[in-house]
């Protein structure tokens, strides 16, 4: 299954494939998952009238 960070490289392996391009793959979805993990803990924290730096 294809999803955006494949479509990024793609184009990036296409325009430059002189480039390494294998970071921007891996930090891209790193920083999708901190995005994700970051709005599920909001979301739990004002469940419970919390904000992250009460915690």
């Amino acid at each position: 299954m294809e999803d955006e960070v494949d479509r990024l490289v793609a184009a990036w392996r296409r325009e430059r494939p002189d480039l390494d391009v294998e970071p921007l793959e891996v930090l891209s979805r790193v920083s999708r998952l901190a995005r994700h993990l970051d709005r599920a803990r909001r979301i739990a924290f004002s469940e419970h009238n919390l904000e992250p730096w009460e915690f």
